[in-house]
């Protein structure tokens, strides 16, 4: 058999592939850098109860409505930008469980004031920061033994 004699590749179909995997390489990378919400599908008005893990001496604190309005609100605004993927990587400061009525909608970690993370993915916030600062004042109050009886 000749070399000459094979059949020539097929340009259609080698640019149709080229151009299949261009715009999926293309749709990754936007939803990597499309900011996102914490509270994905809610509005601050909507979260009745945030439990947080992760004061010392005190376990889960279940906070009052005036603190669940700010951090939702901050989680809110501040949105978030995908940082890395956190598969397999433990660790957290304050574990944030987030509640709508009696549902549970989601657990977002926070790390540092940009740093967070929310199942398989890190974030940092796209402006502002994550409250970090507020929550540390919260375990204060919290880990204060004249506030627990």
């Amino acid at each position: 058999m000749n070399i000459s004699e094979n059949k020539p590749v097929n340009k259609k179909k080698l640019i149709r592939t080229a151009a299949v995997i261009l715009l999926l390489l293309t749709a990754a990378a936007v939803w990597w850098l499309i900011p996102v919400r914490p509270l994905r599908g809610y509005e601050p008005k909507d979260i009745t109860r945030i439990e947080i893990e992760g004061f010392p001496e005190v376990g889960t604190v279940t906070l009052n409505e005036e603190e669940t309005r700010i951090i939702a609100e901050n989680l809110y605004e501040c949105k978030a930008q995908r940082a890395g993927i956190s598969y397999g990587r433990m660790g957290y400061v304050y574990k944030l469980h987030i509640f709508a009525g009696d549902k549970w909608i989601r657990t977002f970690s926070v790390i540092t004031g940009d740093r967070g993370r929310d199942s398989l993915f890190f974030y940092a916030p796209a402006n502002g920061s994550y409250c970090r600062e507020y929550l540390d004042q919260l375990s204060e109050k919290y880990t204060n033994k004249d506030v627990i009886s």
